[in-house]
């Protein structure tokens, strides 16, 4: 894509950008804003509709796992979250009584979040010096995962940063699994976003991931993209665009939920746990 090329691990079949970007250039891409999508595009969506959803759905799934178990004390739990973006889902779990923090590399973004939703948000990459002291219930992400240079060692950080029986709950794509046919779809619609995206899962890369930084999957909900993608351009042929966009979530965690998955691309919603 451009300038970059991805190669595919014949271990795990990870599929990362090659050769990677040095560690300077992957800070200064997000400390500076130089993110394919700018913050201001990232947060002039923050109170969208699909986004409230999407927090709250993402919400309900971490009650789940906090039932299942045994996880479902006091609500003042703390939560971190790892680049929290616009920091809604970090106010939607406030509003349920969790203690929250995010930890955001943009500064614009970090900014935000403390003025405009009153929340603590360290301006920076999440890392071993952040509180220090401090042990999480939940540690969250979303869309982070693709975007780390060493996931290895952050999720090992994170399993340090984890209170006993805490959970680890991100979501991330498939896009290491999808099916050749499927790819030119994704370039269409959204492009692979090189090198902003390191690395790109799937269920084996994933499975070596969660084993090596010492955590084993407590849950994985799988939801197809196909829908999301495809729907808003055949609805608006026929006039219905708007709904399109009022039903974004609908599209991706409703109908997503359904539809045919294999080989196609994914988002997952993934809840782990420290093993032993």
């Amino acid at each position: 894509e451009g300038a970059h090329t991805t190669v595919r691990c014949p271990g795990c079949g990870l599929v990362h950008v090659w050769p990677r970007p040095a560690p300077e250039e992957i800070r200064a891409i997000y400390e500076h804003d130089g993110a394919q999508t700018a913050s201001r595009q990232l947060l002039a969506k923050t109170l969208a509709p699909h986004a409230l959803a999407h927090a709250r759905h993402t919400l309900a799934l971490l009650r789940q796992a906090r039932m299942a178990t045994g996880q479902d004390g006091a609500g003042t739990d703390r939560l971190l979250e790892i680049g929290p973006g616009g920091g809604l889902f970090l106010r939607e779990a406030a509003a349920e009584g969790f203690a929250v923090h995010g930890a955001e590399p943009n500064p614009v973004q970090a900014a935000f979040i403390q003025s405009q939703h009153g929340l603590p948000c360290t301006a920076g990459a999440f890392g071993p010096d952040l509180l220090p002291g401090t042990l999480f219930h939940t540690v969250y992400h979303c869309n982070v995962l693709s975007h780390l240079p060493d996931p290895v060692q952050t999720f090992t950080d994170i399993r340090a940063r984890l209170a006993p029986g805490g959970l680890h709950l991100f979501e991330t794509g498939n896009y290491a699994d999808v099916a050749p046919r499927f790819l030119p779809l994704i370039q269409r619609t959204e492009r692979f976003q090189l090198p902003d995206h390191l690395c790109f899962f799937g269920r084996r890369s994933l499975s070596v991931l969660l084993e090596r930084a010492g955590f084993r999957l407590h849950s994985l909900h799988a939801y197809s993209r196909v829908p999301e993608k495809i729907g808003p351009r055949l609805l608006s042929a026929v006039g219905l665009s708007g709904w399109a966009r009022r039903n974004r979530h609908f599209l991706l965690y409703g109908l997503g939920a359904w539809a045919p998955k294999e080989g196609r691309p994914q988002t997952w919603i993934v809840c782990a746990q420290a093993a032993g």
